[in-house]
């Protein structure tokens, strides 16, 4: 027997199973103490509290695909805790990142470097949102890439999907479906089999048109006009934050985490962008993908504005048109850049390498803050909501009635408390998860402590002591009236939702 033959036939698996496991390890234990905020237990209390009709009425106001609600319901319905949609979470960033390692043409050490950078390692691992199973979709259908005309129907569904799972994701869906068309125009394949796949991207693009209702203007989201302002310095500074996220200096608002970039990092997300698209000249199908895509993208981003956990998606569909471009033969347009560049245009190879380069350099500038994130996750509560639900729920205070105010805020913690509704004054109803419309937002701006009391005394007169679950304290001048049964906000780093909690005397 071959002893070290069959060393080297295991010493793949081996290499890349030993940091798959300290990845599942590591997040494991970051994601059973992650405290969802908001933005987490909004889908979970949909899925929860609402029926397939409710549901897409909700969506088609929230902007969102209904893919992940879809999935997230049975398990809410089934009256599972929140934790069992962190666990799926998990479980689906677990196997991104074993496609990643086991199937990916990056080097080891690119792979690594991707594993345990910031947005795999963290944003779309712990925060329980659509990025991550965006992301998961987005590599199972890069293993699948060079099968898309020997397997279409299989290849059309998974884009189909895609274009549910995440707005900004549904974007290289567009451009997967429109290089395909192409594709099969160029080469003549008109079997039915090929105009299926067609035909279920095109539908799929279709649900997500018809869920996600009208394309909210500027208006809708930040209260300008469209032709109004316009978000510049956010299309700026998205590929810096996407390709640099954590580079000092760090800037941790005391009411949130926010990564603030300097702006000398923003010539630098530009160049890795183009060197990308280098990379994909001789790959134009791939390139079409990556441009429109970009191209999409950046519009939304220069009307709606945006955060890092939507700028991280320029590196992950970078390192998808990457992935799935090596696995694509010359094209014929590289005697035409040869020809342009009289012989001297820089091979694929070469073009790969000084790609890699770059976005190694990148990534491990990025890797720090993703471990960062980590321990102070394992420190301190990333939202008041889960210990604010851990009081009332042993205290049995859910057989109060109880107002909450600022609902976005506070809602939070309504997933923690099943068969449980709070008081909104801003609508004067009972309810859990609340749209966050302009009109809302402003109302809860707006409204004062005061008349929050005022509503409370008008609308409870003949009952039981009402509890005010605010995000944040009261005044002094209410001393008299209101005393605090507990509070969650020293503890709190990744948020805003730092909860007070007051029985009147």
């Amino acid at each position: 027997m071959n002893r070290s033959g069959g060393f080297r036939a295991w010493r793949p698996h081996l290499f890349n199973g030993i940091p798959l496991i300290i990845y599942a390890v590591v997040t494991w234990g970051t994601m059973v103490q992650h405290e969802p905020w908001r933005g987490e237990a909004f889908a979970w209390l949909v899925a929860r509290d609402t029926n397939l009709g409710q549901l897409f009425r909700v969506l088609a106001l929230d902007w969102h695909p209904a893919l992940w609600y879809l999935i997230l319901m049975p398990l809410a319905h089934m009256g599972w805790p929140i934790l069992a949609a962190g666990v799926l979470h998990w479980a689906l960033a677990v196997g991104t990142a074993a496609m990643l390692l086991w199937k990916s043409p990056f080097s080891r050490l690119t792979r690594i470097l991707i594993l345990f950078s910031y947005y795999m390692f963290w944003e779309y691992c712990i925060i329980i949102r659509i990025y991550g199973p965006s992301i998961f979709l987005m590599f199972i259908l890069a293993i699948q890439y060079n099968r898309r005309f020997s397997a279409p129907l299989r290849y059309g569904f998974l884009v189909a999907l895609l274009a549910n799972v995440n707005l900004h994701i549904s974007f290289l869906s567009m451009g997967l479906l429109l290089a395909y068309a192409l594709e099969c125009v160029a080469a003549r394949r008109w079997t039915p089999r090929h105009i299926g796949a067609i035909a279920i991207m095109t539908l799929g693009l279709v649900a997500l048109f018809l869920t996600v209702g009208k394309v909210p203007s500027a208006d809708d989201a930040h209260g300008v006009g469209i032709f109004g302002k316009l978000f510049w310095w956010e299309v700026v500074k998205a590929p810096g934050e996407a390709f640099f996220v954590g580079v000092l200096p760090v800037a941790v608002r005391a009411e949130g985490n926010a990564i603030m970039l300097p702006v000398f990092l923003a010539p630098a997300g530009f160049t890795i962008l183009a060197a990308v698209g280098f990379v994909l000249l001789t790959r134009p199908a791939v390139l079409l993908v990556y441009l429109v895509f970009l191209a999409l993208d950046g519009v939304v981003c220069l009307h709606m504005g945006g955060a890092s956990r939507h700028h991280g998606l320029i590196l992950m569909v970078s390192l998808f048109c990457l992935w799935i471009a090596h696995q694509e033969p010359e094209h014929r347009l590289a005697a035409v850049w040869s020809g342009l560049f009289r012989g001297r245009f820089p091979d694929f190879p070469w073009r790969w390498r000084t790609t890699m380069i770059m976005l190694n350099m990148a990534l491990l500038i990025s890797m720090p803050a993703g471990w960062h994130m980590h321990v102070r996750e394992r420190l301190s509560q990333f939202s008041g909501s889960k210990e604010m639900a851990r009081f009332i729920q042993s205290n049995r205070l859910t057989n109060y009635p109880i107002v909450a105010h600022k609902d976005a805020h506070t809602s939070t913690v309504l997933a923690y408390l099943p068969d449980t509704k709070f008081w909104y004054p801003v609508d004067r109803r009972w309810g859990t998860y609340v749209l966050q419309t302009p009109e809302r937002r402003h109302r809860n701006e707006t409204i004062t402590v005061d008349e929050v009391v005022q509503m409370v005394h008008m609308q409870f007169l003949d009952s039981s002591p009402v509890l005010l679950l605010l995000s944040d304290p009261l005044p002094e001048t209410f001393n008299n009236t209101y005393y605090p049964l507990y509070q969650v906000d020293r503890t709190v780093f990744g948020s805003d939702e730092l909860l007070y909690l007051y029985a009147p005397r």
